[in-house]
């Protein structure tokens, strides 16, 4: 009887090339990951970092400059009281206009209940179809962001899979409010990862707050909780609040 013929032994990679800055490093330099055939990422720690590193400063920075464009257009509003709206014609209380970070003073220029008629106008103008094609234009567009955003963080992909697994074999229950000191939302509480490596180690926190976090803003926490978790992941420089 012929014996099979022996499959060949196929050695481990021991190293690979980098595809950010094109440089080969021994594996332990690649954060590890389960979408990868070698089990390691695409980019080496380094240049990994350098990325996360970099996205903060840029968020820092835009979060200046809408804060600026608010603090300049104090000054000009500080002394309307009122403002006429360009459909009725009409003077009218600041507080009757919407909110715009593009105007001058700070108000968009139709009073809430003409900018309403006119939404209500538009809408009644398209029919069932157009809205559902939209909706589905929306949907599809906000799939291809969520795959694409995924694919590039997927070490905050791999941590929150874990997270909401968790969740749901109850290993891990959501709090009734915010866990920042002095925040009182109890509505869309969102985990958020001080380490990708740590996935059940989160704060439970409010969007608002979520986003702070990750612009690089050092919040307090409510009594009982290490501050390390109110730490923007893989950062090294945090701002104090």
């Amino acid at each position: 009887m012929r014996k099979p013929a022996k499959k060949p032994v196929v050695e481990a990679p021991t190293a690979k090339c980098c595809s950010s800055c094109n440089k080969t490093k021994a594996l332990d330099a690649f954060l590890p990951t389960r979408f990868s055939d070698d089990g390691r990422t695409d980019c080496c720690r380094a240049c990994t970092f350098a990325r996360a590193e970099k996205d903060r400063l840029q968020r820092q920075a835009r979060a200046r400059d809408v804060e600026a464009r608010k603090q300049a257009r104090k000054p000009a509003a500080a002394g309307i009281k009122t403002k006429i709206c360009k459909v009725c014609s009409t003077a009218k209380p600041l507080d009757r206009f919407a909110q715009h970070n593009h105007s001058k003073d700070g108000h968009q220029h139709a009073c809430k209940p003409c900018a309403t008629a006119a939404r209500a106008r538009r809408r009644a103008t398209i029919s069932i179809e157009q809205l559902a094609a939209g909706r589905e234009r929306h949907l599809a567009g906000n799939r291809a962001a969520v795959r694409k955003w995924q694919a590039k963080n997927f070490a905050a992909t791999r941590a929150q899979a874990a997270l909401r697994n968790a969740i749901k074999a109850g290993v891990i229950a959501r709090p009734r409010r915010c866990q920042v000191r002095g925040c009182k939302q109890t509505s869309r509480l969102q985990g958020h990862h001080y380490s990708y490596n740590a996935p059940l180690s989160v704060l439970w926190v409010c969007p608002k707050h979520h986003r702070r976090l990750h612009a690089g803003d050092r919040l307090e926490v409510v009594a009982g909780l290490p501050p390390l978790l109110a730490t923007a992941p893989e950062t090294k420089s945090k701002r104090t609040a």
